[in-house]
């Protein structure tokens, strides 16, 4: 029951949130304006694309510390607060595995200088991440789905990120 509950309540304000504003006070007459072309865009060789997302490992932190967060408040929640979390949780593991993908596209040399300066961070936080985890999953009391969502988890370990 509750699930439905939740389900109609996401309805409800995807319902709200997409309800266009009619202004009472606009014209009632319209007037036909002239045609005009529009070109079509070139290519433009000189526009440049990045290389990589220098910005995935940012990113993919920020998700594991919304993770761990999640993590280690789930513990002391009630379900139907978890389970209203758990969608955050999917979102915030789906942003930790597309910044992956996006790292595991750099340079090797990116890569390398991404673990000197943040792989002493990425290790304590996946030490974290496995603490909270393994007390999740070894909690009878959590729902299977919780716990086929924490299994997910994919951490960047430095033999990860400098495999060539």
């Amino acid at each position: 029951m509750k699930k439905n509950k939740l389900i109609v309540i996401m309805a409800t304000i995807l319902a709200v949130a997409s309800c266009a504003y009619v202004d009472h006070n606009s014209p009632k007459h319209f007037t036909k304006k002239k045609a005009h072309t529009v070109q079509q865009p070139t290519f433009d060789p000189t526009i440049g694309i990045e290389e990589y997302d220098e910005d995935a490992i940012e990113d993919y932190m920020d998700g594991m510390k919304g993770v761990v967060q999640f993590l280690n408040a789930a513990q002391t929640a009630d379900s139907v607060v978890i389970m209203q979390g758990q969608m955050l949780l999917g979102l915030t593991i789906g942003k930790m595995k597309t910044s992956k993908v996006e790292i595991d596209f750099w340079p090797y040399g990116a890569r390398k200088k991404a673990w000197d300066i943040k792989g002493s961070r990425l290790q304590k936080y996946n030490k974290l991440v496995n603490e909270e985890s393994a007390r999740i999953l070894n909690e009878p009391s959590f729902s299977p789905q919780l716990k086929k969502i924490v299994k997910s988890i994919s951490l960047i370990t430095k033999e990860s990120l400098l495999a060539k």
